[in-house]
Order: C-alpha cells, then sequence, then structure tokens
C-alpha cells in the first residue's frame, strides 16, 4: 500500500503489490485495475506502474506506462516512512514533481502552481520549502544527464511485473 498524503486536499492511498527490495530502496508494482482511494473519490489506475521508495531520501520514484506518454516522474517528499508492519509505505508530498518524458527525452518539473499555494498559504514553512527546490532541481538534473543506474532498473521491473518481456535499452529512447 502507497500512502500519499497531500496537504491540504488530503490522503491519497494505492493498493500496490510488493516487488522486493534492493541497493535502491523498496519496489512496488500498480498493475492496470489496481485500486486507488482518495478524499472525495476512488477508482482504478489506468495503466501499469511500478514505484521506487528510498528509505531516508526525499523522493520516490514511480515509473508510469502511460501508451501516450510513458514516463519517470518523482514525488518531491519528506522522505518516506513505512509503518509498523512493514506493508505499506507513506510520504508528505511536496508538490514538485521532476518528470521525465522518455520517448521525446524532455524533464520538466511539474506543479509549481500547487508549491508556490503550499508555501504563499503557510502549509508549507520556508525550510521545506527549501529542501523542496534543493531536491527537485537536482532531480531535474539528474534526469537529465546520462541515466542513473536504477532508471532502466524500473522499467524491467514493470515489464516483468505486467508479464512482459523486458524493454530493450533503446525502447524508450527519445
Amino acid at each position: 500500500m502507497i500512502k500519499k498524503v497531500k496537504r491540504p486536499a488530503g490522503v491519497f492511498t494505492w493498493k500496490a503489490h510488493p516487488l522486493g527490495e534492493d541497493e535502491h530502496g523498496h519496489w512496488l508494482f500498480l498493475g492496470q485495475g489496481a485500486t486507488w482511494l482518495g478524499p472525495h473519490a476512488a477508482g482504478r489506475v489506468s495503466v501499469d506502474a511500478v514505484v521506487l521508495v528510498s528509505p531516508g531520501q526525499p523522493w520516490v520514484t514511480w515509473w508510469v506506462d502511460d501508451p501516450a506518454d510513458p514516463g519517470v516522474e518523482l514525488d518531491v517528499c519528506l522522505p518516506p516512512a513505512p509503518s509498523e508492519q512493514g506493508d505499506r509505505w507513506s510520504y508528505v508530498d511536496l508538490e514538485l514533481d521532476p518528470v521525465l518524458h522518455v520517448r521525446t527525452g524532455q524533464v520538466e518539473v511539474q506543479d509549481w502552481d500547487e508549491f508556490g499555494e503550499s508555501v504563499d498559504t503557510g502549509i508549507m514553512d520556508r525550510a521545506t520549502a527549501d529542501l523542496a527546490l534543493q531536491t527537485a532541481q537536482k532531480l531535474r538534473h539528474l534526469l537529465a544527464g546520462p541515466a542513473p543506474e536504477w532508471l532502466p532498473l524500473g522499467w524491467s521491473r514493470l515489464a516483468r511485473a505486467a508479464g512482459r518481456p523486458a524493454p530493450g535499452p533503446d525502447h524508450y529512447a527519445p
């Protein structure tokens, strides 16, 4: 289970299946049709996704296999924490989301409006806002440069979990 706290919107949860743990963190799978629940709605995930939760890091990485725009999306957040039972992860979203659109190679940071609103209304204090800005900038540069080791691992784990052959190295090349 993944629990994402968006302030002030509320708590969003996704039913995810653990794929294992390695030196990069904890891997989770959300298959197409997996359930999600938000404060005012519920539904099913429309595409396959893999999530990497790296304890101690101020981000959570999502590989989203959207046929129209496959991408790697990083939720900048307070470092994620496991539940006492270890069966769910929760994190507080800091709004900024560096995104790699893999087919075009475009890298952008999304949700500046939500970030600005959180700062302007006092939901996010200055120290937390600085953490979010520094982390988003670092991750944007990371996504724009040579692929870090864990980037192709996410696509391979997603393919395996979805029962598809692993993509080749140029599968998502721009």
